[in-house]
């Protein structure tokens, strides 16, 4: 009598045991899946932060959005240029809109949004890396001045481009004069 009624309590601690394991295995793959579209709404969230403010002309609101290295770089080379750039030319190349696409997760702290931008002067589809730091995400940017981008071309059409040397605010910059269109 005693083995019936221990086979009896063992069969309903087996099948109390077994719900438990699949509502705690649900549990856990739900809370598992759930953090990929959280980080991809985070990452959404700051690469259209940085690109609104930077497209719309309004670089200090971009600083929070942005790691060191590119505040050093971009933020500073745009805070530059942007006083000799002409309040009309901004007035008519405003607002610009920001629509970003498909987030790739390359790892745990980087990632590579893709985004189109429209203003009433032109479209641009891009793409912005970001890394993860401190817990946070960020627009990563990093400028490198001694990168050649003539070096991909072929060698009979290689074109070493003129460059210009100046100053700005007691920083020197260099440019590329523009192309004329044909």
């Amino acid at each position: 009598m005693q083995s019936l009624f221990f086979l009896y309590h063992m069969k309903q601690i087996t099948k109390i045991s077994i719900i438990l394991f699949a509502i705690l295995f649900t549990c856990c793959e739900a809370s598992c899946t759930n953090k990929v579209p959280k980080s991809k709404k985070k990452i959404k969230k700051v690469a259209y932060m940085y690109l609104d403010a930077m497209a719309n002309y309004r670089i200090d609101n971009a600083v929070p959005f942005c790691t060191k290295e590119t505040r050093e770089g971009v933020i500073e080379t745009g805070r530059a240029l942007l006083q000799s750039v002409d309040t009309n030319y901004i007035k008519s190349d405003t607002p610009a809109k920001i629509t970003i696409g498909d987030i790739d997760l390359t790892s745990d702290t980087t990632a590579i949004a893709h985004f189109h931008k429209s203003t009433p002067l032109k479209e641009h589809n891009g793409q912005v890396d970001l890394v993860k730091r401190n817990g946070k995400w960020k627009v990563h940017i990093v400028l490198n001045k001694h990168k050649n981008e003539y070096n991909d071309l072929p060698k009979q059409k290689q074109e070493k481009p003129e460059i210009i040397q100046g100053e700005i605010n007691g920083r020197e910059i260099l440019a590329f004069p523009a192309k004329p269109k044909k």
